[in-house]
């Protein structure tokens, strides 16, 4: 016993340092970038921001109309917000004048808004295709792409061209950038547009289509991104030295980037490698040298990259589930994980509070905190190893591997119920899952198909309640509680069933789970207590009998004297049998104290050789075994065990034998007849509460007090039995002084 509890006490002190140290790495895994995600929001529509002021668009499409949302600051308080009937907007542009393109009764308009949010119309656009509108303010020239066609307005001076057939356009240093197609080449072109005046300039050919292109410009350099199935072209245009080269990149365009650091011009751009992403920096000039790269390996678990967009100096990265921010030297900055629902654009980043994603319909706000000790939690991650011994090591492997099977068996937890069975089924009453308690409730094993219809699994009338259920849960698809009684191996077991309803996003049912919890355990304490009161109040009423039978005088030679014994011999019994059911109700404190066994089997063979004569034998082998035990309760379990005994040999008569034997450790108490014997599954369920064969009658109450004593003793019963030969019930009782 000493051992086990240390053992235990060793487990849980392993189990507590292992809480510990993973405590510890889920922290490390938060803090070990600068900056940690610690909440995002979602938006319904395009949400803008400056960081001073905030505007979320949300169309209506359904209606035609749309709504405006703006607040102080990014946290949404204290909005405004006005609804415009009758107005879809197609793009938005914020910034020291808040323009936008909007469509009223198939009618295009270029519009602003002031402080108030009223729409003041600039201009109308005569649009031959709405399919991709866009649009750019650079100062106080309006752009507005759509599709191939740019105009280009200046809501000042009134000035305003179309141009046709231009891929993307870029501003910089005064002059635009077009990059126009012609058939299976491009050609960019720089545009220089003064008050009323325009003037264009081809600065070279792109021999490539550029159906699916964009611009980029740094440090005189114009970049030109054409993408292609798994690549993307690269053509540069040096405005100084009016030279361009070509290049080629095995990376999607929407994940390239080019900034200028000093006179360098570096692209930014994501490797895939055999399933992990690395960051690449490289001089724009040495693409196609891959010694010349630098290289930052991303987080293993980020998958599926959708987009790379570098705003206020740094990198940020989108993929399906999560973000990852590194600045222009590759150093982590932030990196988390979660799903990202839409194919979402960095629109917005404060280096040290926010990041606002933009999608087609949907926008999300990310909240950011610094983290002012992430050095040391990265020194530990990067360093650990140099300090650990090769047994901590060893311990440490030992830890995760316990760690790994916890958070498995939780996964189950969480996807299970931890106790009764479960059921899915699916729409048509096919089971499509069980865990282990309803296969073995069921008699099921793994070897048996699942996906049938639920009937093919029940066998007998032992299920007909769970049918019941499961008919009433298909037929009208809603939830409900039932309780019902499903019989296994003769014992009937009580369950509350609890059926949930599995519906689609759209409303339409898809199955239903089952879940059974066995309630028999309760109901059982419930109806003992019950009955112990019951009993209480009759061995009141009882005693009041003894009083009055003992108090009755007779003559020795007179008839009723002997009557009189066996009147307070059989209401002595039936008290004592009253004093059971009490014992198995209430959980009173043992009294240990040492006593014969020979001493308890005489006192019970006295106490039913009264009634039995010489039918049946009983037989001591007399012995000098001391019981530490409670007399009183151990003599029930004895009585109980003897009891069930004469019912076996009341028709046929035979013999019952007492014995007992200390082995040291134990002291085994028997009581065993020469009876025809138990089957194997009476045997096998003969201690289960309230179980009876029903052969002899009975309630299995009897038992129960056996098994209730010597559990409260700290031992076991053991049975023995073998049809045609009998049964020899022993009771297994520690050797309290022997243990001591």
């Amino acid at each position: 016993m000493l051992f086990v509890k240390s053992n235990l006490c060793m487990i849980k002190k392993l189990f507590l340092i292992l809480f510990l140290f993973v405590s510890f790495y889920e922290l490390k895994a938060d803090k070990s970038y600068p900056l940690s995600v610690v909440s995002n929001h979602s938006f319904d529509g395009k949400l803008f921001t400056d960081g001073m002021y905030s505007y979320c668009i949300i169309n209506d499409w359904a209606r035609g109309n749309f709504t405006i949302t703006k607040w102080q600051g990014i946290e949404k308080e204290k909005a405004e917000g006005k609804l415009f009937e009758n107005i879809e907007i197609r793009d938005v542009s914020f910034g020291k004048t808040n323009l936008l393109v909007y469509k009223e009764f198939d009618r295009y308009y270029l519009g602003k808004f002031d402080n108030d949010l009223n729409i003041e119309k600039i201009h109308e656009f005569q649009f031959r295709s709405t399919d991709d509108l866009e649009i750019r303010i650079f100062d106080s020239l309006a752009v507005i792409k759509n599709g191939r066609n740019i105009f280009i307005y200046n809501y000042v001076t009134k000035f305003k061209k179309e141009y046709n057939g231009v891929v993307d356009l870029i501003k910089y240093q005064n002059k635009f950038y077009l990059l126009k197609q012609f058939g299976s080449h491009s050609e960019l072109i720089e545009l220089e547009i003064e008050n009323y005046r325009e003037k264009e300039r081809l600065l070279c050919k792109v021999e490539m289509s550029a159906e699916k292109a964009s611009l980029l410009a740094e440090n005189n350099q114009i970049v030109v991104l054409a993408n292609f199935t798994n690549s993307t072209y690269i053509n540069t245009y040096d405005l100084l030295t009016k030279t361009q080269y070509s290049q080629f990149l095995e990376v999607d365009k929407d994940n390239i980037s080019v900034h200028s650091i000093d006179t360098n011009v570096f692209i930014y751009f994501l490797q895939n490698k055999e399933g992990v992403y690395y960051l690449v920096k490289s001089f724009l000039n040495k693409i196609n040298n891959p010694d010349s790269w630098y290289k930052l390996k991303l987080p293993s678990e980020l998958i599926e990259s959708s987009n790379t967009k570098i705003l206020n100096e740094n990198i940020i990265i989108l993929f399906k589930n999560g973000i990852y921010i590194a600045d222009l030297n590759l150093k982590p900055i932030a990196s988390d994980n979660f799903r990202l629902e839409e194919d979402y654009v960095p629109e917005y980043y404060d280096a040290s509070k926010y990041l606002v994603l933009q999608g087609k319909n949907k926008s999300l706000l990310i909240n950011l905190k610094k983290n002012p000790f992430w050095f040391i939690f990265r020194f530990w991650e990067n360093y650990s190893f140099y300090f650990i011994p090769f047994s901590a090591v060893l311990m440490l492997f030992l830890f995760i591997q316990l760690y790994r099977s916890q958070r498995r068996l939780l996964n189950v937890i969480l996807d299970l119920p931890s106790t009764g069975f479960v059921i899915v089924l699916d729409k048509e009453g096919n089971i499509l899952r069980i865990n282990d308690l309803g296969m073995d409730l069921m008699n099921l094993n793994y070897q048996v198909p699942l996906k049938k219809y639920y009937k093919y699994y029940f066998n007998d009338e032992s299920f007909k309640s769970l049918e019941q259920v499961i008919e009433t849960a298909l037929n009208n698809k809603t939830s409900f509680n039932q309780k019902i009684t499903i019989v296994k191996d003769y014992l009937a077991l009580e369950f509350i069933c609890n059926v949930v309803v599995l519906r689609n996003t759209a409303g339409f049912d898809r199955g239903v789970v089952i879940t059974g919890l066995d309630i028999t355990e309760e109901l059982e304490r419930k109806r003992l207590s019950n009955w112990a009161q019951l009993a209480h109040d009759l061995q009141t009423n009882l005693s009041t009998v003894r009083l009055n039978a003992e108090q009755m005088e007779f003559a020795e030679d007179n008839p009723n004297s002997n009557r009189q014994r066996k009147i307070l011999h059989q209401v002595n019994i039936v008290i004592n049998r009253v004093r059971d059911i009490i014992t198995v109700g209430r959980g009173d404190v043992i009294e240990i104290n040492p006593v014969a066994a020979t001493e308890l089997f005489r006192e019970v063979k006295s106490e039913f050789e009264m009634d039995f004569g010489d039918s049946i034998e009983m037989q001591i082998e007399e012995s000098n075994v001391i019981v530490p035990c409670d007399r009183k309760r151990i003599l029930r379990a004895i009585r109980n065990a003897t009891e069930n005994a004469i019912k076996i040999l009341t028709k046929t008569g035979g013999k019952i034998t007492f014995s007992a034997i200390n082995n040291g450790k134990f002291i085994l108490l028997s009581i065993k007849d020469n009876g025809p014997g138990m089957r194997k599954e009476i045997k096998e369920n003969m201690l289960n509460p309230f179980f009876t064969s029903g052969e002899q009658g009975g309630t299995g109450i009897g038992t129960m007090i056996m098994k209730n004593v010597v559990e409260q003793h700290g031992g076991s019963i053991l049975i023995n039995s073998e049809l045609n030969v009998g049964t020899e019930i022993i009771f297994k009782i520690p050797n309290k002084k022997a243990n001591v």
